[in-house]
């Protein structure tokens, strides 16, 4: 009978070690800066299938970076209230507007990545924009993500940084937001 006992405690032990085990993996791929397998799974990793792929993506990556340099574009900071400095890109508009753009990027990406497509239609129409590395993307720091939860204060902050720090200050603020796609529609 002891044994019977002893033998179940060693399985059920086992067994529930092996459910917290495989629970905090989950957890961490869920929302873990450092994380590989979640990402990779929904497409938000980059492994290019022939050299051409990578040339392509590198000169695409390359030619976004000339045109945020050819306008001008900043790189800003604030620190968040949980003490993590957090970086954006703005671009200012070329002209008079009070109208900003504000990108909010998805699941596992960052500001530049995302947002490098619309770009220069947001700078055509006469837009500034700013695209914000949400808290432990990109260039902010951060240990885990919080699912908009914690990046929604983080964006208030935003806000309340650009009224008085930008050229034109911030009067008018159309908010464009990526969920959690894969960002080609799929």
């Amino acid at each position: 009978m002891k044994k019977m006992l002893k033998a179940a405690i060693m399985t059920g032990m086992g067994v529930g070690a092996g459910v917290l085990g495989a629970g905090g993996f989950l957890a961490y791929e869920a929302i873990g800066r450092k994380a590989k397998f979640v990402p990779a799974m929904i497409g938000r990793t980059f492994s290019a299938g022939s050299p051409e792929e990578k040339s392509n993506h590198d000169e695409r990556k390359n030619s976004y970076r000339r045109w945020l340099k050819d306008h001008k574009a900043e790189t800003l900071h604030i620190v968040s209230k949980a003490g993590n400095k957090l970086a954006a890109t703005y671009v200012p508009s070329g002209n008079d507007s009070d109208i900003f753009v504000f990108c909010c990027h998805g699941y596992r990406y960052n500001g530049d990545d995302e947002f490098e497509k619309e770009a220069d239609y947001f700078y055509e129409k006469g837009y500034h924009f700013i695209c914000i590395d949400q808290l432990a993307s990109g260039r902010s720091e951060g240990k885990y993500i919080g699912f908009g939860y914690l990046e929604a204060e983080d964006g208030l902050q935003w806000l309340e940084y650009l009224m008085p720090n930008t050229t034109q200050g911030c009067k008018q603020c159309v908010l464009h937001v990526v969920c959690a796609t894969k960002g080609d529609g799929k």
